[in-house]
């Protein structure tokens, strides 16, 4: 491959990089690249390593050997895999997978038919941030795709949601270690920023906790009322509104986390007067869970303030 060289002002000369070079290492305006002589010879290297390597695969048909394809991509170097599948029970045999062998992936998306995974060991690399964002999106994942596991009384689904929790705790422990070692950039604040940081797994800890009672055998024909239902998805819009909210500072949002707590605890209370024994086990986790998000605000608040 030639190049021309290029005067650049009075003594400067110039060449310019392969676009696909660039491409595939994610150059970018202002990186730091490693140039040597080497006699004849200019080269020019980069410390980066190859870019997002994505693929797509089905996995109805490959059992037993989900583990052993998921392996062979983890190995050939993809760093994001989408797995789809017609049966859902087809995630059992993924997360499986993923907990025994493949450690470098998890998962970062999960629906009824697919579920992506990706080599989190890059993002581990990248920081902090990145962590904690994926931790606020899995929770709110857990949140969401549990509630309509349950209106559907599909409490077998839970088993796959509930693996979720795991990441969770991977995630949350990186992020402590990182505040740990390496600090945060408003040094002043770093107890507030831990403080959420654990919340967030103990949330992640209540779901599962609620999962576990809803999977015992002897709850398999618990249905519950549309009422809790609601107030689940109320529980779920609270946590969402507070992840848009730590990520974008809104007034109007911190009022109405407040005026929204008060109301879901006052109406959960309520329903402890009226509702089965069993069914007021998962109002009891409800309350629990809207006390824990909204003891995460008031550090939000010490940080931005």
């Amino acid at each position: 491959m030639k190049r021309k060289v290029v005067k650049q002002g009075a003594s400067t000369l110039m060449v310019s990089l392969p676009t696909q070079w660039a491409k595939k290492f994610n150059i970018n305006k202002g990186d730091e690249l490693e140039v040597e002589e080497q006699d004849r010879r200019v080269v020019i290297s980069t410390d980066k390593e190859y870019g997002i390597e994505r693929t797509e695969i089905d996995v109805d048909d490959l059992n037993p050997m989900i583990l052993r394809t998921l392996a062979a991509l983890y190995k050939a170097g993809y760093d994001e895999v989408k797995v789809n599948f017609s049966q859902p029970e087809r995630i059992i045999d993924v997360q499986e997978a993923l907990r025994n062998e493949i450690s470098g992936f998890e998962i970062i998306e999960q629906g009824k038919t697919f579920c992506t995974i990706r080599n989190i060991e890059g993002s581990l690399e990248d920081g902090f941030d990145p962590v904690l964002r994926r931790t606020f999106m899995l929770l709110n994942t857990m949140a969401d795709d549990s509630l309509e596991a349950i209106r559907e009384g599909d409490y077998g689904r839970l088993k796959s949601i509930r693996f979720l929790e795991e990441s969770n705790n991977r995630f949350t422990t990186f992020c402590r270690r990182t505040l740990s070692k390496k600090g945060f950039r408003q040094y002043n604040k770093i107890q507030f920023i831990y403080h959420i940081v654990e919340q967030l797994e103990r949330v992640a800890d209540q779901y599962k906790y609620m999962f576990d009672y809803l999977m015992r055998e002897e709850n398999a024909k618990l249905k519950l009322s549309d009422e809790t239902l609601k107030h689940y998805g109320d529980v779920n819009a609270l946590l969402r509104i507070y992840y848009e909210l730590f990520y974008k500072f809104d007034k109007a949002k911190v009022v109405e986390m407040g005026r929204m707590r008060k109301k879901i605890v006052a109406e959960l209370f309520m329903s402890f007067e009226d509702k089965p024994q069993k069914e007021c086990v998962i109002i009891h986790y409800l309350i629990i869970q809207v006390q824990m998000i909204f003891e995460m605000l008031g550090p939000y608040l010490a940080m931005v303030l």
